[in-house]
């Protein structure tokens, strides 16, 4: 099933196409419902956040990025998420992000590029890699 790590670039573009399906359509939603400002903002920082927290569990480690590029997020150990390991990948390491001024952020994009495995610093603290899947898994998940 796994045939190989998924690259940092690969993983961006993923986050991306997240940004411009996902992200932008919130942002007219919150535009819809708030006045420009703060609320608008955190409005879709929630939601977004959201997503990227809930659709990978739901999804079998997939958002709609990842699904395009048909990569996704499996557990090292289990092979599924869970939203203890999501909560890990997310709040912690963003945590660790921005207390470190985001210099983790840039040891992170070395460390993947170092790694055999590609997983970034996030993914070391959540046990979780990213990894391509092959169109019989897919479609397989997709009738699920």
């Amino acid at each position: 099933m796994v045939s190989e790590w998924a690259s940092l670039w690969v993983r961006l573009l993923a986050w991306i196409f997240d940004l411009l399906l996902v992200g932008v359509p919130l942002i007219v939603i919150g535009v819809t419902f708030f006045e420009k400002g703060l609320n608008m903002i955190f409005f879709d920082f929630f939601l977004f956040f959201l997503y990227v927290l809930l659709t990978p569990i739901f999804w079998q480690g997939f958002t709609v990025g990842k699904r395009i590029l048909r990569i996704r997020i499996i557990d090292k150990k289990k092979n599924k998420i869970s939203i203890t390991t999501m909560i890990a990948r997310l709040i912690v390491s963003g945590l660790i992000y921005l207390i470190t001024f985001g210099i983790a952020l840039i040891v992170s994009v070395i460390v993947t590029h170092l790694r055999e495995d590609k997983r970034a610093i996030h993914d070391l603290i959540a046990g979780t890699c990213v990894t391509y899947v092959d169109a019989q898994h897919i479609l397989k998940t997709a009738s699920e």
